[in-house]
């Protein structure tokens, strides 16, 4: 699916014929962009994919450890919401008990949560400059400080700024400038 916005003063008639020169060229078809339905898996899932290093370089330490899950469907805007909260405060918190203990206890140089929400609401928790050797650590330390963080719950204070900060975006259209266009 292609869209264009126009979002200038011009001449709507001298405009849409030069589009028209170029899009003319296409016979129109409508497509389902949605994608189906995927199974779940029965068990985690384990893979390794390579990915290039520039050349000479020592590849120790040079890995990707990942943990990804399916949360939700998403199926309301607030379930979406909710899902950003929930990265927020596992991951993308400096506060976060799950985050520190990821760079202290694993050693990791980065930390980062990834948040897909087109179908289902899917969440990685990914660290870098690890070897691969580490990732029973990785699973371990993951799987403990969740377990403590349902426990205990999720720091109050540190949930309020997260609220805040999403409020904030929201009525700042996450930084977009033209919110006609945000909104179409």
């Amino acid at each position: 699916k292609s869209y264009i916005f126009l979002y200038v003063d011009m001449d709507p008639e001298k405009t849409y014929a030069h589009i028209r020169q170029y899009l003319d060229k296409f016979e129109r078809k409508d497509v389902d962009s949605m994608p189906g339905d995927v199974k779940h898996f029965d068990k985690p899932l384990e893979t390794e994919v390579p990915f290039a290093i520039a050349s000479g370089d020592d590849p120790e330490g040079k890995d990707y450890l990942s943990l990804s899950w399916i949360v939700d469907g998403a199926k309301s805007d607030s379930s979406r919401y909710l899902s950003r909260l929930l990265s927020g405060a596992l991951i993308k918190s400096e506060s976060s008990p799950l985050r520190r203990a990821l760079f202290d206890e694993l050693g990791a140089l980065d930390v980062r949560a990834s948040l897909y929400d087109v179908k289902e609401i899917g969440f990685s928790i990914i660290v870098k400059g690890l070897g691969a050797d580490k990732k029973d650590l990785f699973l371990k330390i993951v799987n403990d400080k969740l377990r403590e963080m349902v426990e205990k719950g999720i720091d109050k204070q540190a949930l309020e700024g997260l609220v805040r900060g999403m409020e904030y975006r929201l009525r700042e259209k996450d930084g977009m400038a033209t919110k006609g266009i945000v909104f179409m």
